[in-house]
C-alpha cells in the first residue's frame, strides 16, 4: 500500500468514532403529554363500526327477501376487490349488519340486486349508522 492511501485510511479509521459519537451527543427533550393541546373533537380511533341497515320492497311495496345486498365505500366502484360486505335481505326484505370501515370513510354504495334488476345509492354514515330503503315510495 502506498503512503497516501495509508495517510488516507488512518484519516479514516480515526476520523469514523468521532462522527458516529457527534451524532450521539444531540441533548433531547422530553414533552409532557399534559401540555398538548388537542381538541375535544379529536377522535384517536382509525376504524368505525357502522350499522348498515338496507330495507326492500317490490313494486306493489311488499317486502322482498332474497333480495342480495352489496355494500362498498363511495370512493370505489362494486367490483371485486371493492366489496366490503355482501348478504341477503331476510323474510321481512331487511337486512342489517355491522361493518368495521376506516375512520375516513364518510358513506357508503349500496345496492340491492333480485333478478337482474339493480338499484344503488349512496349513504352517508350518520351517528354510527348507514340506512337506505328501495322500492316504491322509498
Amino acid at each position: 500500500m502506498n503512503p497516501m492511501n495509508r495517510a488516507v485510511l488512518a484519516l479514516a479509521v480515526l476520523a469514523f468514532p468521532a462522527l458516529v459519537l457527534s451524532g450521539c451527543n444531540q441533548t433531547q427533550t422530553a414533552t409532557d403529554i399534559h401540555s398538548l393541546k388537542v381538541p375535544d373533537t379529536f377522535s384517536y380511533s382509525t376504524t368505525q363500526d357502522v350499522t348498515v341497515k338496507v330495507s326492500v320492497a317490490d313494486v306493489d311495496g311488499n317486502p322482498s327477501g332474497g333480495t342480495q345486498v352489496t355494500v362498498g365505500d363511495t370512493d370505489n366502484e362494486l367490483v371485486p376487490g371493492n366489496v366490503l360486505l355482501r348478504g341477503i335481505t331476510d323474510n321481512q326484505g331487511n337486512f342489517e349488519q355491522v361493518l368495521r370501515v376506516p375512520a375516513r370513510v364518510t358513506g357508503l354504495r349500496v345496492q340491492a340486486s333480485i333478478m337482474g334488476i339493480s338499484n344503488r345509492e349512496d349513504v352517508p354514515i350518520a351517528n354510527g349508522e348507514a340506512s337506505v330503503a328501495f322500492g316504491p315510495g322509498q
